[in-house]
């Protein structure tokens, strides 16, 4: 995430944008810390997100996953799922090992992992 993307954005556009930069860096400096900074990025999970689709014009459409997730193998051995919603609307996904979690809107977080 930069700053210098939302210059040419909307007032509500760029208002979510910085809401979304917000919780993201809420969630380094909190929750996060261990896993992003110290732990170990893992091949992911398969965990079904739903998409996003852009219309880009000209340039036919873009399909993105509406929830971003990475699997974090941590210092103590331990393992957990970050999971970053940059939409307006909570997402419900299943995630193996636990089952249902909810994604804030425009928000992030940490999900542990059973130890196997």
């Amino acid at each position: 995430l930069h700053i210098e993307s939302t210059y040419r954005y909307k007032p509500e556009e760029k208002a979510r944008f910085n809401a979304f930069l917000r919780a993201c860096c809420e969630f380094y400096a909190g929750e996060g810390h261990e896993a992003l900074l110290y732990g170990r990025m893992e091949a992911p999970l398969h965990i079904v997100v739903p998409q996003r689709t852009f219309n880009l014009g000209k340039r036919g459409i873009m399909r993105v996953p509406a929830v971003y997730h990475s699997l974090w193998l941590l210092p103590d051995g331990g393992r957990c799922v970050t999971l970053f919603n940059p939409e307006t609307q909570e997402h419900r996904l299943d995630v193996p090992g636990v089952g249902a979690v909810v994604v804030p809107a425009l928000g992030a977080r940490l999900v542990p992992l059973p130890r196997i």
